[in-house]
């Protein structure tokens, strides 16, 4: 594994804050990309989904195979999303790195091939291929 990039722009964060309806994290600027606050942590946006999702009515429970009870709606069900819009992304913009399925895993926190040896990413050029999609991206236009 990897270190997650958590990639919000300035909709998703106030989306956020709208759902929690509690005072914000502090973040460093809202118009960056990525939020580097220690205060938005997984555990963060995994409750603000399950809180948004219970508020809205859509929220169940399902049975994991080990017996568990989990959360039916979660982070990790927006990735087929996202990987989707980044690709569509990808097509209109003619940049095929957008789309690349090494830096799709990368992002999401998956470990590349080899560890990672060949294909690193720094912030730089993570931030200019979601400037590429970030019409694909947001929430609202």
């Amino acid at each position: 594994r990897c270190d997650y990039k958590f990639g919000f722009y300035q909709d998703s964060a106030n989306l956020l804050r709208k759902v929690v309806g509690a005072v914000p994290p502090p973040v460093e600027d809202d118009d960056k990309p990525f939020w580097r606050n220690p205060t938005v942590t997984h555990h963060f946006v995994t409750e603000t989904i399950n809180i948004a999702a219970r508020k809205s009515g859509i929220q169940t429970s399902v049975k994991t195979k080990m017996g568990q009870r989990k959360a039916k709606i979660h982070h990790h069900i927006f990735r087929s999303y996202f990987n989707s819009r980044m690709r569509l992304a990808s097509s209109e913009t003619g940049d095929a790195m957008v789309g690349d399925s090494v830096f799709l895993n990368f992002i999401e926190g998956h470990t590349p091939p080899y560890a990672g040896a060949y294909d690193r990413f720094t912030d730089e050029y993570m931030v200019s291929l979601y400037k590429k999609a970030e019409k694909y991206l947001k929430l609202f236009v």
